[in-house]
């Protein structure tokens, strides 16, 4: 029993660790999120001003304002400059990061699903496991029950007897119920019978 309460305790610890980890790659995963939408929207907020500061440009031309016109055209330079180096970064890190930290998560997450799974089979065995025993100890107690039911008629043995038999009686129901719960819990109890 010892070495099986550290193998449970071992995978608990692990589905903790693998749950911080699952967590912390989500994190990645939000951040590489983030960036790509803030590189975007720059993106878009760019394309919007652009058309806008060209126009600018051409009715300043037209009315022989070179130094507005001048001042839109630099304008219109960083913007696309701005827009190209967002686009590489787009490209370059930040698609690979988000595609790197949902790789990572994906993985993560199907070790904790099989951590979890492990542990919750290891459950239905140890569950399984103490059914048994139950209904063996109901069997060994009502066959006793049965004995002193049979027993002599003389009055101390016959008190002593009816206590026992109160006692075993008590103690069959508390470990019939116990049975029910685990069989409630993880199945396979349908085919035992606590009710004989």
């Amino acid at each position: 029993k010892a070495q099986g309460n550290d193998a449970d305790a071992s995978q608990v610890d692990d589905i903790v660790v693998h749950e911080a980890l699952v967590d912390e790659k989500q994190e990645l995963l939000r951040e590489a999120e983030t960036k790509i939408d803030k590189l975007l929207d720059g993106i878009s907020k760019i394309e919007i001003r652009v058309p806008v500061l060209e126009a600018k440009k051409r009715m300043a031309a037209a009315a022989r304002d070179f130094r507005s016109a001048g001042r839109a055209s630099k304008k219109i330079r960083e913007l696309t400059a701005r827009k190209e180096q967002s686009l590489a970064e787009l490209k370059g890190g930040a698609m690979e990061c988000e595609k790197s930290a949902r790789d990572e998560l994906e993985k993560y997450a199907a070790l904790l699903k099989e951590k979890k799974e492990a542990v919750v089979e290891r459950g239905r065995e140890a569950g399984t496991e103490k059914m048994e025993w139950l209904m063996e100890t109901v069997l060994r107690l009502r066959s006793t029950l049965t004995g002193l039911a049979s027993g002599s008629a003389e009055e101390e043995v016959t008190y002593v007897s009816v206590v026992a038999g109160f006692l075993i009686h008590a103690q069959i129901s508390v470990l019939e119920e116990e049975g029910r719960a685990l069989s409630d819990k993880y199945g396979g109890g349908e085919d035992k019978d606590y009710e004989r």
